[in-house]
């Protein structure tokens, strides 16, 4: 144990010697400390734009629900819509074909009783 301790106490190195790499070792940790804060920045811009972007995608999640619950109301509109214009072109068919039987029915009688002594003239 007493080796150990004196071959720390013994510096083979003067103080000459020592103060370039100590020097050396001032410079690379100021490159450190300076590459350090720029990581740090780096970082913190990161987290800044991870922040911005994770509120943008919420904002369009949120209008993309709003956008599919519209496009299912619409859809269910535009079904009712289809089924009221199909009822409403039934009953004009239904309509047309009532009043073209009556006016048949109507020719039909103008044809068969014709006029005292004249004979039956159609206007078309």
């Amino acid at each position: 144990m007493y080796v150990i301790t004196l071959c720390l106490w013994t510096d083979p190195c003067t103080d000459s010697q020592k103060a370039p790499i100590l020097a050396q070792q001032c410079v690379e940790y100021e490159q450190l400390q300076s590459k350090s804060a720029q990581l740090a920045s780096q970082l913190a811009n990161a987290l800044t734009e991870h922040d911005s972007s994770v509120s943008t995608a919420t904002d369009i999640s949120q209008c993309l629900t709003k956008t599919h619950y519209e496009n299912e109301l619409l859809q269910k509109q535009l079904n009712d819509l289809g089924q009221q214009v199909q009822t409403l072109l039934k009953e004009h068919l239904d309509n047309v074909s009532s009043q073209a039987a009556y006016i048949r029915q109507a020719m039909d009688l103008s044809v068969s009783t014709p006029s005292k002594g004249k004979t039956a003239r159609h206007r078309w």
